[in-house]
């Protein structure tokens, strides 16, 4: 048995035999902090942030954590048992190592300081988050949170003009909720396939809702991650029941999308290929930005230096401003979350970040090839949310070549839920070796 399945053995047998009474109430702690993360309720309704919710959903974790049983508490501080905890460590240690050396130390540790919240979130979801039970748990709170904003963006277009871009609260600008919403899309159409009754009725509401808000933010980039997602689930084996009723629902959900669809937003589209749209000018910060990444090659500028480090080379020359820009020597975010990456964190560290990245996916398609030729998930949970991960993942991280999100708590988030559905994927494979798995088996395995 591997190491990822000795984890959710160990934490299975010791917390998640009460779930058959109720879940735990540490794991709805964990998913509320999930909610407070990914949804922001608090950008949502401005006068509950003085309440700082998360900081409460982080000390109600470490509380429940502390007066856990020892099984539990053994689990969270085994975070090398399994590959992506190593993979996650070795990222933290090299960019706390390597930023204290880099062109703005200073900088550095004070993301890190801010940083310990995800890592610890990461952390905590990986040791509490270990059956299927709380994986669904998770899955519809993230479709409920990009149904949240999806709603709140469209009530906010009311009385306004239908060119302009829309976004709610502070955290998120309109690409960022674009690829919020492109992430968690998947799940809310996997569910209202999969479910029946009030279930499908509140997971098609909060589909329907998230693409309205996501075609408000006229956002490129989700638009572009949209795209790739829907190519994947038409030619792939996706864990759809019936491929007719795939493409019907598809095409349902396109005609919706392209009906709620600002006039001016194939306009935007059309504009980045211009030679002096905003497309083209960040070909050139690119290519500016991997000239400025060959001063230092192996391990960055240290991280969150991205801007100034950009900055400091216009001002020395090192790299030649963009004249048909309106602010040629303004200090410019990178606009994509592999270019910060390598600019920040060098060869070495962007190694250890697509590794991260890598393990996940892979983990991911290899849960859904399995299946064929060692049938063992009796109900097909686990390959469909197999499924559903990977192509939020996939919209993740086609929409973040566009956006500067190297290091979100929506990224580990999706890390930790990757993992946490290959180890209890290991779990199965191990106690049901002769079961079968079928497209068949799941098409009704939720109509209850």
């Amino acid at each position: 048995m591997s190491s990822e399945s000795t984890i959710a053995s160990t934490t299975q047998s010791g917390l998640t035999s009460a779930d058959s009474k109720g879940l735990p109430f540490i794991v709805w702690s964990i998913v509320f902090w999930v909610l407070i993360s990914v949804g922001r309720p608090q950008d949502i309704f401005p006068s509950i942030a003085i309440l700082h919710l998360g900081m409460i959903a982080a000390c109600l974790t470490t509380l429940l954590l502390i007066t856990a049983d020892y099984k539990l508490k053994k689990t969270f501080l085994s975070p090398f048992a399994t590959r992506d905890g190593k993979l996650m460590i070795a990222l933290i240690a090299f960019m706390a190592v390597f930023g204290a050396i880099g062109v703005y130390p200073r900088l550095s540790m004070e993301f890190l300081l801010g940083f310990w919240k995800i890592a610890y979130f990461y952390f905590a979801f990986r040791a509490i988050i270990t059956s299927k039970e709380r994986i669904v748990k998770v899955v519809w709170c993230l479709i409920f949170s990009a149904g949240l904003m999806g709603l709140a963006n469209s009530l906010q277009a009311v009385g306004i003009a239908a060119t302009e871009r829309l976004s709610v609260g502070g955290t998120y600008d309109p690409n960022d909720l674009g690829l919020m919403i492109v992430t968690c899309l998947p799940f809310s159409l996997y569910f209202f396939i999969s479910y029946s009754g009030w279930r499908k009725l509140f997971a098609g509401g909060c589909m329907l809702a998230s693409l309205t808000g996501l075609a408000l933010t006229q956002s490129r980039g989700a638009l572009l991650g949209l795209s790739v997602q829907t190519a994947f689930i038409i030619l792939r084996d996706t864990g759809f029941p019936g491929r007719f009723r795939k493409l019907a629902v598809v095409a349902i959900v396109g005609v919706f999308f392209y009906a709620v669809m600002p006039s001016n937003y194939f306009e935007r589209v059309e504009g980045a290929l211009d030679q002096r749209g905003t497309g083209m000018g960040r070909l050139r910060l690119w290519k500016n930005s991997v000239d400025l990444a060959m001063d230092k090659p192996l391990l960055g500028t240290g991280v969150a230096t991205f801007v100034h480090a950009y900055g400091m080379a216009l001002i020395n020359g090192r790299i030649i401003p963009n004249k048909d820009s309106s602010a040629p020597y303004a200090w410019r975010v990178a606009h994509s979350s592999y270019v910060t990456v390598l600019v920040e964190l060098g060869l070495l560290g962007t190694l250890l970040y697509l590794s991260l990245m890598g393990v996940s996916i892979f983990g991911l398609r290899k849960i859904n090839s399995e299946r064929k030729v060692h049938p063992w998930d009796p109900e097909g949970d686990i390959c469909l949310y197999a499924s559903m991960t990977e192509i939020g993942f996939c919209g993740y991280l086609v929409s973040a070549t566009f956006l500067s999100q190297s290091y979100s708590a929506l990224f580990f988030l999706l890390v930790g839920l990757a993992g946490a559905i290959r180890s209890v994927a290991d779990e199965q494979k191990a106690e049901y070796p002769g079961a079968s798995c079928s497209v068949n088996d799941r098409q009704g395995s939720h109509d209850t």
